[in-house]
This record gives structure tokens, sequence and C-alpha cells, in this order.
């Protein structure tokens, strides 16, 4: 078994070539690996190119992006059940002014059995236009057969700024 070993393109990244300038369309070319021989045959012509070329002219500018996302921060708040406490509980967790909710959510601190949620969904303040300005995020529990053991629920928002 042999190996072999070219230099294409040179060291500098130029592949170095022969042609023969015939007067068909089809006009024979040659690689030179410049490592063995840097000369072209009687009658062909050196031509030389690189893998790279040269950069173009720069491009027009693009449309501005759509706007982003900054500012990111959550917020949170609590509500307490209690074994005397009502049936039905909840809180409204707002994000600062100037940011909208991205997502949220709500955990407990304890176990119930008959706990259901009955929202736990984002708020939305919105200008004349339709165009989401502000809100938060609001969670409230209920149990058919009261909640049985004190406990805290946290609420948490995402909140953001969009431009």
């Amino acid at each position: 078994m042999g190996v072999a070993y070219a230099a294409i393109p040179d060291s500098a990244g130029t592949v170095h070539a022969c042609y023969q300038n015939v007067t068909s369309a089809n006009k024979p070319l040659k690689l030179l690996d410049t490592a063995k021989n840097s000369v072209c045959p009687s009658g062909w012509k050196p031509v030389t190119w690189n893998q790279k070329g040269q950069p173009g002219t720069p491009g027009t500018p693009g449309a501005p992006g759509t706007p982003g996302v900054s500012g990111y921060e959550v917020v949170t708040g609590t509500f307490d059940v209690t074994t005397q406490g009502p049936i039905g509980a909840g809180t409204d967790v707002m994000c600062p002014t100037g940011k909208v909710p991205l997502g949220g959510g709500y955990r407990s601190g304890g176990a119930f059995a008959s706990l259901y949620t009955t929202d736990d969904s984002p708020l939305f303040t919105k200008d004349a236009n339709g165009n989401v300005i502000g809100g938060g995020w609001r969670v409230h529990v209920q149990s058919s057969s009261g909640f049985g053991t004190d406990a805290t629920f946290t609420v948490s928002v995402t909140c953001a700024t969009t431009s």
C-alpha cells in the first residue's frame, strides 16, 4: 500500500494549474502540485485561483429587526389558607409599571385532597389600541370541604419590558 501527498492548494491557499488555449469550447486543464513542479508543459499557460475569493461589495442594509424583550424580572406574592379560613382564596401579582407578563404559576406549602384551581392565568392591561402595556398573574384555589390545614401559596409572574 502506498501513500500519496500533494500540495494542492499550496500553503497560501492558491490552486495552480495549466491550461491549453485551444479553439474548442473544452479547454484542457492540469492541476499543478507546486511541491513537485511549478512549471507548465510546453504549449500550456499557467492559471491560478484562490479557494477563498476576494470579499464582495457590502449588501444593502436589512430592514429593522422585530422588537425585543429585556429586563426580565420574577415578581412573587403570597396568600394564606387556614383551617378556619375561606373555602376559596387567591391573589393577583402584578408586574412593575412598563413591564408585561410572560408566564406565571403557583406552588403551595401543603397537600390538599380536595383542592382545585379555579384560576391560574395571565392578566393583561391594554391601551386604547389593544396593545398589552402591563399586567400580572392571577391564581385562585378552592376546596369543596375546607383546606384542613394552614398553608401559604406563592404566586410568581415573569415580567419583561417589550419594545
